[in-house]
């Protein structure tokens, strides 16, 4: 019983850690699209501005390629998330093997134990019938 609560008490830690990390990565993947949606934006508008202006245009570029290392760097920290998630399955799975491990020995030995109760109940009822036996024996001798 106390490995079984031990097990629950671990997998609950784990759905918690799991659901963080998904929270984290959907931040992680609406930030790195609205970087995006921006460089898409700063692109057409530098596009638009190449014809009028010549020093916006720079620094625009300069922008532009700061999203860029910002999405970059944004996809590697998704890209490692997603590798934590999927250890983190993993350990899941194992745990869970291991819970159902748990579980078929706790009904085994749920099991074991009703066989040894209904055991003790026949043999404390065949010894009462003895008892009594052996008591009208006594009576009848008398």
């Amino acid at each position: 019983e106390k490995e079984r609560e031990k097990q629950r008490g671990k997998e609950r830690e784990w759905d918690k850690e799991r659901e963080e990390w998904k929270r984290e990565k959907t931040a992680l993947e609406e930030g790195r699209k609205e970087a995006l949606r921006e460089l898409a934006s700063l692109r057409r508008q530098r596009e638009e501005d190449e014809k009028k202006h010549g020093v916006e245009l720079r620094e625009q570029k300069e922008r532009a390629n700061e999203l860029q290392i910002a999405c970059s760097d944004l996809s590697g920290k998704l890209a490692r998330q997603v590798d934590y998630i999927a250890k983190l399955k993993s350990r899941l799975g194992k745990a869970e093997a291991d819970c159902e491990s748990m579980r078929g020995k706790v009904t085994m030995l749920e099991g074991q134990s009703e066989a040894s109760s209904k055991g003790l109940e026949v043999a404390m009822a065949d010894a009462r019938r003895s008892r009594l036996k052996q008591q009208e024996s006594e009576k009848e001798a008398l």
